[in-house]
């Protein structure tokens, strides 16, 4: 099995209102959920939340679909767990689309 850190997804700028079942709930439509971890912040500011899949191929397709949703009014940020090969692939990706633009400026 792949490992977790490959796997994973790491979520901030979560409303305070926000629970690991509603995450499990959101996350489970692009993916099989293995767990998710839920930390909210003592002052009920935004908290963050690591969101495991069940496989890897779950994890671009969770950012691609699930960045900037909104929950309670506000937007989530989706990303790759660093340091994960799933992370560089994104940032390769992301590279490529701001090339792409940059590129076709007059």
């Amino acid at each position: 099995m792949v490992a977790r850190e490959e796997r994973s997804v790491y979520v901030t700028n979560l409303n305070s209102e926000v629970t690991e079942d509603l995450l499990k709930e959101l996350f489970i439509q692009v993916g099989p959920v293995e767990s998710v971890f839920l930390k909210k912040n003592e002052g009920g500011g935004s908290g963050f939340a690591l969101i495991a899949f069940e496989d890897a191929e779950s994890v671009l397709f969770a950012v691609e679909t699930l960045d900037e949703v909104r929950l309670y009014n506000t937007a989530l940020c989706v990303k790759p767990k660093g340091g994960s090969e799933q992370e560089k692939t994104y940032r390769r990706q992301q590279d490529e689309q701001r090339h792409r633009r940059v590129s076709h400026l007059p």
